[in-house]
C-alpha cells in the first residue's frame, strides 16, 4: 500500500460505511413500512387485503430468491459492480412505483425489480465491508451496519404512515431516490475494486435454477401457511415443481458447483450458518405475535402494538455497534452463545404472556430481546466470514443475506401454521382466550428448539484458533 493510500484510507473507509449505510436506510426503512400503508393501495386500486399483500410478498421473493446468485457474480465481476447496478436498479424502479397511481400490476412488477436491486446491494454489502476494514475492525463495522438496518426498521415505523397520510403513499417511494443517487455517486468514486476476480466457471444455468427453486419453496411456505387461499392440487404442483427443479440444480450444481458446499465442513461456518437462521425465525415469531396479541387480547391499538414493537429494533440499534466492537476483543463465540441465550429467556417469556399482561412489561422484553440481537449478530456474521477464502467471499456475503430472508419466511409462515391449527384447538376459549392461549403454545414450541439450537452450538461451535479461524480474517491482516 502506498504512502498516499495509506493516508486516504480512513476517510475511505468512513465513506464507504455512509454509502452503504445509505442503500440500508434505503432499502429497510420503505421494507418495513410498506405494511402500513396497504390498505390506502387497497382502496385505491379496489382489491382485497389478501390481494395487496403481493406488494409486499414480491418484494420479498425477490429479495429472498437472488441474493446467492447474485453473490456468486459478484465473485466473478466485482462487488462493486453488483452494488452499483443494484442501487441504479432499485432508485429507477423506485421513481416507476411512485408513478404507478394506476396500475396494480405494473406496481407489483416495479416492486419485484425493486425487490431484485436490493437483493443486489444487501448480498454484497458485507463483503464490501469486511474487504474494507482490517479483521480487528469488522465486529465494529458490521455492529454498524446492524445498527442502521434497526434504525431504518424504526424510521420506516414512525414515518411512512405519516408521509403516507399527508402526501399520499406513492411519496414513500419518492423519499428513496435521493438516497439512491447518492449510492450510486459516491459508490462510484468510494466503493473498493476487487483485486482478484474468481477464475472457476460459472453456472450460470445452476444459479438460475437455483433462484426459481428458492422463489417455488418460498412460495411453498406462503402456500401453505395460508391454505384456504388455494387447493391443494394446486400446493401439490407447487411442490412437484421445487422437486423436479431441485433435480436439476443438483445435477447442474455437479457440472460447476452454485452453492460451495465444502464450505459447510468448516464447524464455525455451518454451525454459525445455523445459529443465524433459528435466530432470526424466532425474531420473525416474536414480532408477529405482538400486534395480535396487543390488538385481540388486551384490546389495544395498532400504534401501541407499534410502539412495543419498537423497543426491539431501537434497543438492537443501540446495541449493535458497542456488541460489534466487543467481540473484536473478546471474541465471537461467547458474545453468541450469550445472545442466544438472552433470546431464548425473552422468547420464554411470551409463554407467560395472558389478559393482564403489562404492556410495559411486554416492552420490555422485546427490548432484552433486541438487546441479545445487538449481542448475537454482528459476532455471528463476523465469525461466518471469517472462515471463508476471499475468492467466495462474495458468496458467502449473499448466502448469509438470503438466509436471514428465508428465516423471516419460515418464521412467517410457522406463526401461521401455528396459530390457525391452535386456534382451532382453542375456539372453544372464545377468540381472546384462544389467542392468548395460542401464542404461549407456539412461544414454548419456539423455546424448545432454540435450546436445542443452543446446546448443539455449545457443543460443536469450535474455540477461538481452531476450525474456524482462517479464510478471509487471515488474509485481511496481509
Amino acid at each position: 500500500m502506498t504512502e498516499a493510500m495509506q493516508r486516504t484510507a480512513p476517510l475511505n473507509k468512513r465513506m464507504i460505511l455512509i454509502v452503504t449505510g445509505s442503500a440500508t436506510l434505503m432499502v429497510f426503512w420503505l421494507g418495513s413500512g410498506i405494511n402500513l400503508v396497504l390498505p390506502m393501495m387497497a382502496r385505491q386500486f379496489g382489491v382485497d387485503i389478501s390481494t395487496v399483500t403481493a406488494v409486499s410478498t414480491v418484494y420479498s421473493l425477490a429479495m429472498c430468491a437472488c441474493t446467492i446468485p447474485f453473490g456468486l457474480l459478484s465473485d466473478k465481476i466485482g462487488c462493486h459492480k453488483v452494488f452499483l447496478t443494484g442501487a441504479g436498479l432499485f432508485t429507477v424502479f423506485s421513481a416507476l412505483a411512485g408513478f404507478a397511481a394506476r396500475g396494480y400490476l405494473s406496481l407489483l412488477i416495479f416492486r419485484a425489480a425493486m425487490g431484485i436491486g436490493a437483493s443486489m446491494m444487501q448480498s454484497v454489502t458485507v463483503a464490501i465491508l469486511t474487504m474494507s476494514f482490517p479483521a480487528k475492525e469488522r465486529g465494529k463495522v458490521l455492529g454498524l451496519n446492524s445498527m442502521c438496518i434497526s434504525a431504518s426498521v424504526v424510521l420506516g415505523l414512525v414515518l411512512c404512515g405519516r408521509i403516507a397520510e399527508r402526501l399520499g403513499w406513492q411519496a414513500l417511494f419518492f423519499c428513496g431516490i435521493p438516497f439512491g443517487i447518492f449510492s450510486l455517486a459516491a459508490g462510484i468514486a468510494v466503493l473498493p475494486r476487487s483485486e482478484a476476480k474468481d477464475s472457476r466457471r460459472t453456472n450460470f444455468p445452476g444459479a438460475m435454477l437455483l433462484t426459481c427453486l428458492l422463489i417455488g419453496v418460498t412460495l411453498f411456505l406462503n402456500l401453505f401457511s395460508n391454505p384456504e387461499r388455494t387447493t391443494p392440487g394446486f400446493r401439490a404442483a407447487v411442490a412437484g415443481a421445487c422437486a423436479l427443479i431441485l433435480a436439476g440444480f443438483l445435477s447442474a450444481q455437479k457440472a460447476a458447483p452454485v452453492i460451495r458446499f465444502y464450505l459447510f465442513k468448516n464447524r464455525g461456518y455451518s454451525v454459525g450458518c445455523l445459529l443465524m437462521f433459528a435466530a432470526y425465525a424466532a425474531s420473525q415469531l416474536t414480532s408477529l405475535t405482538i400486534p395480535f396479541f396487543v390488538v385481540n387480547v388486551l384490546g389495544l391499538t395498532s400504534s401501541d402494538a407499534g410502539m412495543i414493537s419498537m423497543a426491539f429494533p431501537l434497543t438492537m440499534a443501540v446495541m449493535a455497534p458497542f456488541c460489534g466492537a466487543l467481540s473484536d476483543r473478546i471474541g465471537t463465540r461467547g458474545m453468541m452463545l450469550a445472545g442466544m441465550l438472552m433470546q431464548l429467556l425473552g422468547t420464554a417469556a411470551f409463554t407467560l404472556y395472558g389478559a393482564g399482561t403489562s404492556t410495559l412489561l411486554m416492552a420490555g422484553v422485546m427490548g432484552w430481546i433486541g438487546f441479545s440481537g445487538g449481542l448475537f449478530y454482528s459476532p455471528n456474521v463476523s465469525s461466518i466470514l471469517s472462515t471463508v477464502p476471499h475468492e467466495d467471499l462474495g458468496l458467502a456475503s449473499g448466502m448469509t443475506s438470503a438466509i436471514r430472508n428465508f428465516a423471516a419466511t419460515f418464521g412467517t409462515s410457522m406463526f401461521s401454521i401455528g396459530t390457525a391449527r391452535y386456534m382451532a384447538r382453542f375456539a372453544a376459549l372464545g377468540e381472546s382466550a384462544a389467542f392468548s392461549a395460542t401464542q404461549r403454545q407456539i412461544a414454548g414450541i419456539t423455546t424448545g428448539l432454540l435450546v436445542f439450537v443452543w446446546l448443539a452450538a455449545a457443543f460443536l461451535l469450535p474455540s477461538p484458533g481452531k476450525d474456524g479461524d482462517g479464510g478471509c480474517a487471515a488474509q485481511a491482516e496481509r
